[in-house]
């Protein structure tokens, strides 16, 4: 019997260090884009990024997710006229507006997420409306272009810890998009039937963020 007690009590003497280490507090990162402000057309983003609690399994340490949430807000320029040989151009005439979200799951290659490289992958939808108000007399040009978008992809990416506390997050993949269009022109009510349809591309992500 304390034979039997000694090798237990032993047993759960080296097991307490990797339990107290398979517990490990998850950490999360506050972050915004440095790249959306300056594509076109213009969003300011919000992420969230929080890993996966070690203690749920061995291995659930090295995963994380982030939530990327973005706001559209934008305005172009179309040529209003031309006098004297000299273009005038309503800087005003198209708006954007919308919003998009886009959900990751990552998987880091060290043991210290949300530190390192990963692989991820993704899923977001977004919503943008293109309103052009054609301000020259006799027109039919304005008109309200809706466009909806179903996102998939998968990339590979790094995020840096900087004096501690801040983060910079750098990704590179591969991005599959379903869009549907419906464009009203407003002067005449019509509606112009688009066909939906896919387009695919690079994705670049680039964010600085707080690690707390």
């Amino acid at each position: 019997m304390f034979k039997s007690f000694v090798i237990f009590f032993g047993l759960i003497t080296l097991s307490i260090p990797s339990i107290a280490q398979s517990y490990k507090k998850t950490k999360n990162v506050i972050s915004i884009s440095v790249i959306d402000p300056f594509l076109k057309p213009n969003s300011y983003s919000l992420g969230y990024e929080h890993t996966l609690d070690k203690g749920y399994s061995p291995n659930v340490s090295q995963l994380s997710y982030k939530l990327i949430g973005s706001v559209i807000d934008d305005t172009d320029k179309r040529l209003l006229n031309t006098y004297l040989g000299n273009k005038i151009f309503d800087n005003n005439a198209v708006k954007y507006s919308g919003f998009k979200a886009l959900a990751e799951l990552r998987y880091y290659f060290q043991w210290n997420a949300p530190i390192g490289y990963f692989f991820a992958v993704h899923g977001g939808f977004s919503q943008v409306n293109e309103v052009y108000t054609d301000r020259k007399e006799n027109s039919t040009q304005s008109y309200d272009l809706s466009t909806s978008e179903i996102s998939r992809g998968l990339g590979f990416g790094v995020q840096y810890q900087i004096f501690g506390i801040f983060s910079l997050d750098i990704l590179a993949g591969y991005n599959i998009a379903s869009i549907n269009q419906s464009r009203l022109l407003i002067e005449t009510n019509e509606e112009i039937e688009i066909d939906p349809f896919t387009k695919d591309g690079l994705r670049i992500s680039t964010s600085i963020g707080f690690v707390f």
